[in-house]
């Protein structure tokens, strides 16, 4: 895939997601804060094991 993506959105709403769970599950939190240190390949990555549509954070 050879796509441009808003990486800041990106990052934005794979926090929101992981945010969602820190109140059923407080481990969670962990990965919440993880995401502010990964790589913009990383939080890709991250957001595609997820099931998030990178071409709807398509630039």
């Amino acid at each position: 895939m050879n796509i441009k993506i808003d990486v800041d959105n990106l990052r934005d709403d794979l926090r929101d997601y992981y945010g969602s769970a820190v109140g059923c599950n407080p481990t969670a939190m962990a990965d919440v804060i993880n995401i502010d240190s990964m790589s913009d390949e990383d939080v890709v990555e991250k957001a595609v094991e997820n099931g998030f549509n990178l071409y709807d954070y398509e630039v």
